[in-house]
């Protein structure tokens, strides 16, 4: 897909990393347990979403990119 050239991995990490230290930082409030081991399940929809999330953004910022370099075209081609 197109998204996936327009640094795609690197949304995908942010996010991941995002995601699971939101979920440290509910746990934190919840358990004195530091040790939680988040479910596989988890773990897998985390990744889930978050491939889903970065594909998303990468769509957007080409259809930006896109609407900017339309812009800045000269309506009169010489």
């Amino acid at each position: 897909m197109l998204g996936r050239s327009l640094n795609y991995h690197t949304y995908k990490t942010i996010t991941e990393q995002h995601i699971f230290e939101w979920i440290q930082s509910c746990l934190s409030g919840v358990s004195d347990d530091l040790n939680i081991i988040i479910p596989e399940h988890i773990v897998e929809g985390i990744k889930s979403l978050s491939d889903s999330i970065a594909e998303f953004v990468c769509l957007q910022k080409h259809k930006q990119k896109q609407k900017d370099e339309d812009a800045n075209k000269s309506p009169y081609i010489i």
